[in-house]
């Protein structure tokens, strides 16, 4: 496990980052087509909220696994 800061930790970050953006896509998909925002989608949401907080932390590990997009969305 390599822990790091700085600008690789900041790399990692961003992937974090755009994955967020995308669950709030998924939400607003959810909205409009008046379905609930799946709880599979609520986990993985959480758990990139965990990571973004995060100072530093091993930057090898994969970002948690995204669920399949919502049917109907």
């Amino acid at each position: 496990m390599a822990i790091v800061s700085g600008q690789e930790w900041t790399t990692y970050l961003i992937q974090v980052q755009e994955a967020l953006y995308e669950t709030d896509n998924v939400a607003i998909r959810c909205f409009k087509a008046g379905i609930p925002f799946p709880s599979a989608w609520q986990t993985y949401t959480l758990a990139l909220r965990a990571l973004y907080v995060q100072t530093s932390g091993d930057n090898t590990l994969p970002l948690p696994t995204k669920p399949a997009y919502p049917a109907g969305t």
